[in-house]
């Protein structure tokens, strides 16, 4: 067997379902133990338990005392549920930080600052690693515990947002070798960091496949895993369209387009890190990880022209700015756009003409929802154009491989958004999707009318091509 210190890494990152269960850490200790067997160091990065975190941001938003009381009652019930499943008893540090989550709630009576929320919300990570550890020991595997603000630690320039911030994913011969020297196999949260003082931050929501990507750069794994409750991407979302099918092989760059666009399975900045390192990702499934699920490299197949999926995302804001006078003006652009980074406002789509300007907003971005931003914002913007605002619409994405040489074979289908009033049709610029915004009363049947005519009926010819959600047994309600 391979000394420590020459192994390779293998970084596996378990979501909140795939740690919520006596059967899911079954399967954690499983693939941890054929890696290991295998020659290779594991580090293990675990999620809150399912449903923690919308719990703990209940309590980070203020709630009354009777309500602090059931939440934190919940918490402390689904945690010790799990440990009597698994025949064990909290250990000193599953204690301490309870404890420090009861210190920090006991007095929560308004909506916490941006600071105290991280570290409120860090603890649903702290204590399922905590949990995990013990879980992994029980079985037969020691682990070693980190806490990943020791690893992790906020670029300077992020530190402004502790709720969403960006870490160095650079290549750390020294956590390598700090790690290697303690065992062969370790677990660690996702989701938190630090900054440059020491306090927790946070990745944004869904950001622990994120801190496992940056965690497989430092440590140049030679492959990160994904371990969530669906057997990988799908060409789209399965609750909408139970033929989607699963997408067994795609490049870094598809995997992005489609996460950002609105396939769910995967946090969108996570690709970035493993495709800059160039580290192979894995979609799997906890419940069976048996089937191949999705494999995420550089460029997995030919260059072939082909939409690969048909994903929405909802909660859409677009914003027309018109102004006559803009037409053949120098710096319009740039004095619109001043105005939305002032007011911290994330675009996402763009399309132009002469005298008009269509955004949409990255709906990912809280402050969109502020109603007092958004006045001030249009206040200012106001300034320079008319503004016309519209909420609530749903963009429609297909998403592939060099969509514009195959925009003919395309017209046919995009024929379904007759009647539909579209608000603005947007074509990226690394040639990866081509994208619709609508209203959203009818975005399901077109989803799924798409799918149709673009996926299901070449499927069959196509490897990249898994079997569908329906055929594998996956239910939709």
């Amino acid at each position: 067997m391979q000394e420590d210190s020459a192994r390779d890494w293998v970084v596996m990152k378990f979501g909140g379902t795939s740690v919520s269960s006596v059967e899911c850490w079954g399967t954690i200790r499983a693939q941890a133990r054929k890696q290991i067997d295998q020659g290779r160091n594991v580090l293990v990065v675990v999620s809150a338990l399912s449903g923690m975190t919308n719990l703990l941001t209940r309590l980070a938003d203020g709630v009354s005392d009777p309500e602090k009381d059931e939440i934190r009652a919940e918490i402390r019930e689904r945690h010790d549920a799990l440990f009597e499943q698994l025949g064990l008893e909290p250990s000193d540090r599953f204690r301490r930080h309870r404890e420090r989550l009861e210190e920090i709630t006991s007095t929560v009576d308004s909506r916490l600052d941006d600071l105290s929320r991280a570290e409120l919300l860090a603890h649903g990570e702290l204590l399922s690693s905590s949990l995990g550890v013990q879980a992994l020991d029980r079985q037969g595997l020691k682990a070693c515990w980190h806490d990943a603000r020791q690893i992790l630690e906020a670029l300077e320039e992020t530190e402004g947002d502790p709720l969403s911030v960006r870490c160095d994913d650079s290549p750390d011969p020294a956590i390598c070798e700090k790690l290697s020297g303690l065992g062969t196999l370790h677990i660690t949260q996702g989701f938190i960091a630090s900054d440059s003082s020491g306090r927790t931050c946070l990745l944004g929501r869904g950001g622990s496949d994120t801190s496992a990507a940056y965690l497989a750069a430092r440590l140049s794994s030679r492959a990160l895993e994904i371990w969530t409750d669906v057997p990988g991407m799908f060409s789209a979302d399965p609750r909408v369209v139970p033929e989607a099918r699963l997408l067994r092989q795609l490049s870094y760059l598809e995997a992005q387009e489609l996460a950002s666009m609105g396939a769910r399975v995967l946090h969108p900045p996570s690709i970035q890190p493993a495709r800059n390192r160039g580290i192979t990702v894995y979609i799997k499934d906890t419940n069976r990880p048996e089937e191949p699920g999705t494999r995420i490299t550089k460029r997995p197949g030919g260059d072939d022209a082909q939409v690969k999926g048909v994903v929405s995302r909802s909660g859409i804001t677009v914003i027309t700015m018109s102004n006559p006078a803009m037409w053949r003006r120098a710096g319009f652009l740039a004095d619109a756009f001043a105005v939305f980074k002032r007011h911290a406002y994330s675009v996402d789509l763009i399309s132009t003409s002469e005298s008009t300007v269509t955004v949409s907003l990255d709906p990912q971005v809280p402050a969109h929802y502020d109603e007092r931003r958004m006045a001030a914002f249009r206040a200012d913007l106001e300034t320079l154009c008319r503004v016309k605002i519209i909420d609530g619409c749903t963009s429609i994405s297909l998403v592939g491989n060099a969509i514009r040489t195959i925009l003919g074979k395309l017209s046919a289908a995009l024929d379904v958004f007759q009647d539909q009033r579209v608000h603005m049709v947007t074509q990226s610029a690394n040639d990866l999707n081509l994208t619709l915004v609508v209203d959203p009363e009818h975005s399901g049947r077109l989803v799924r009318e798409l799918h149709r005519l673009l996926i299901d009926e070449r499927a069959e010819d196509r490897t990249e091509f898994g079997s569908s959600w329906r055929a594998l047994g996956g239910v939709t309600g």
